[in-house]
């Protein structure tokens, strides 16, 4: 008894150990995003931790989401916009916000807006 109940148990550690991982995207990978105010700005893939805060292959927000602040000697510190939208619950920076759509469709189509 004791015996089946550890291979039973063993199975579904096995099992649990086996879930594919699901990546948001490509580290580096750069794609465009629409601001709240309408222009276009630019998305990048975190390559992870020794280049970012942010986690490896997760969409790092939109650039319309910082401010970078610099003067002649070049950027000296990036602060949160606040009224950009994007530090409410609600955004989600792995959700596309652009559609460049289909250069041989005139309708356009779905794209995930990669440059």
């Amino acid at each position: 008894m004791r015996q089946s109940v550890l291979y039973i148990f063993l199975m579904f550690f096995l099992i649990g150990c086996n879930k594919p991982k699901v990546y948001e995207c490509t580290p580096g990978t750069k794609r465009f995003c629409l601001c709240l105010d309408g222009t276009l700005g630019e998305q990048e893939c975190s390559k992870g931790p020794l280049y970012t805060n942010w986690k490896a292959r997760k969409w790092i927000p939109c650039s319309c989401c910082w401010r970078t602040l610099s003067d002649d000697q070049g950027p000296y510190r990036t602060e949160k916009v606040d009224a950009s939208g994007c530090w409410t619950d609600t955004y989600n920076p792995a959700t596309p916000t652009y559609d460049i759509g289909d250069s041989d469709n005139e309708g356009g189509g779905p794209s995930e807006g990669e440059m």
